[in-house]
């Protein structure tokens, strides 16, 4: 449902504000990249409870091969289809008048079910 999703992308922000507001400071390194892995897993470990990412969906070849162009790495849909996410943390730096500056981007991709949108049946009685 959509809810699940409005729920888990807000979570996410959130925690990450939280991270931000609790410490003084998150470091552009891999102390850094560690924290935010940290925050993000809480989030997505709640979000492996309640459903919102599934476990064993099966991939199509095309969702294979996009995960792959996406990840840059061939075996990173085996751990969507298997734990259902594939997460990581990159450090990049990005100048502002002329201070160079660092921002942390996480890429996450997970499965989430399909769903029934329709039932069809029929009831025959003889």
């Amino acid at each position: 449902m959509y809810a699940d999703e409005i729920w888990f992308k807000d979570a996410l922000g959130a925690a990450l504000m939280n991270l931000l507001l609790a410490l003084s400071q998150v470091p552009a390194n891999a102390a850094g990249q560690v924290q935010i892995l940290s925050t993000l897993q809480s989030i997505i470990n709640q979000a492996l409870f309640n459903g919102t990412i599934s476990v064993g969906k099966t991939l199509s070849v095309d969702q294979q091969l996009y995960i792959a162009q996406v990840t840059g790495s061939a075996t990173a849909w085996k751990q969507v289809q298997n734990i259902g996410y594939w997460v990581n943390v990159v450090i990049e730096s990005y100048v502002v008048n002329g201070v160079t500056e660092y921002k942390a981007v996480y890429t996450l991709i997970y499965s989430k079910d399909d769903d029934i949108r329709l039932i069809q049946g029929s009831d025959i009685l003889i």
